[in-house]
């Protein structure tokens, strides 16, 4: 009785392990959705608006844009606070700091890191264009996540299943 508790046990645990790689690479698509609906948000409100980039964002960090509404709210305050550091450098250090919270990919990092470095620096017709393409390239990260996602959900719960009666195969 005691043999088959453990067993399944350690292929609960072992399902358990491929439900969260899951789950991680589920809030990793909605993270990139999150930057790509800031940047669309920040165009509109640059087209629309003559309001400072600072004040932008802090609107940005209090509507619902999920894990990222916490990395424009830590740009914000670091603008306003008088750390008197330029956007491109105050961005890098943010997107640096949330890299791993975030959970995102290379690429979509050097997206996110490439509008902090150009934002501010061309005239607002171009950052918006700017701001809008990057918001297109989110798109196709967004599409290759999901396809990975959905290719990896399948192989993950067969695998976690299959590692943890291997488990119980060895240990029985």
């Amino acid at each position: 009785m005691i043999a088959v508790l453990g067993a399944f046990f350690v292929i609960f645990a072992c399902c358990a392990f491929a439900v969260k790689k899951i789950t991680e690479q589920s809030k990793a698509i909605e993270n990139i959705r999150g930057f790509k609906q800031a940047f669309l948000h920040i165009a509109k409100k640059m087209e629309f608006e003559a309001e400072p980039i600072a004040s932008i964002m802090d609107k940005i960090s209090k509507e619902n844009y999920g894990e990222t509404a916490e990395f424009f709210s830590e740009v914000s305050e670091r603008l306003t606070d008088g750390t008197n550091g330029e956007l491109a450098q105050i961005w890098n250090e943010v997107v640096n700091k949330y890299t791993k919270k975030l959970n995102l990919s290379p690429k979509t990092i050097r997206i996110i890191n490439n509008v902090g470095t150009n934002i501010g620096k061309m005239a607002q017709n171009a950052e918006i264009e700017f701001l809008e393409s990057a918001s297109k390239e989110l798109d196709c990260e967004i599409e290759a996540a999901e396809s990975e996602l959905s290719k990896n959900s399948k192989l993950l719960k067969s695998s976690g299943i299959l590692v943890g009666i291997f488990i119980v195969i060895i240990f029985i």
